[in-house]
């Protein structure tokens, strides 16, 4: 995940792309998308919780928010993809005549949705035939969350 502050990236590295049609680190040539970040803390959280827990951090708004201060978008809504330290304007979003991301970069709901999916699968909290139910993660401090739909805590 390092050396990016905001999550890890699509890509190990960028790769050519037929008429330079992404620059490097941006979108799915080595973007960092929190759709995709979001899948992989919840892969994570079933084998390091705590790992899991530091990579949800990396992924939060705030965490935009610090790294890339001077970037409106990112501080309280964003895109859906961000540019990777791989390429140029790290932490913007990409310029791409098919996808207006830089025009309305915060039309997006994976900024929000992603994290909070995260957070869910990193606490346990997950669905069963029967409903919901929490499969409490080792490592992890005791917490309570409260939701429209029930209650729900661990014990850590």
């Amino acid at each position: 995940m390092r050396p990016s502050p905001i999550g890890a990236t699509i890509l190990d590295r960028p790769h050519p792309v037929r008429l330079a049609m992404l620059a490097p680190g941006w979108d799915c040539n080595g973007g960092v998308w929190a759709a995709v970040n979001a899948l992989w803390t919840w892969a994570e959280a079933l084998h390091d919780p705590p790992g899991a827990w530091v990579r949800l951090q990396r992924q939060s708004l705030a965490a935009h928010a610090q790294a890339y201060p001077h970037i409106w978008y990112g501080i309280w809504s964003g895109p859906d993809a961000y540019n990777s330290h791989h390429g140029q304007q790290p932490g913007e979003t990409f310029v791409q005549p098919a996808t207006p991301m830089t025009e309305c970069p915060v039309m997006n709901s994976n900024a929000h949705a992603g994290p909070l999916l995260a957070l869910l699968r990193v606490l346990g909290v997950e669905t069963a035939p029967h409903g919901i139910e929490v499969r409490p993660r080792s490592g992890l401090p005791p917490w309570r969350l409260r939701t429209a739909v029930g209650t729900f805590s661990a014990p850590g």
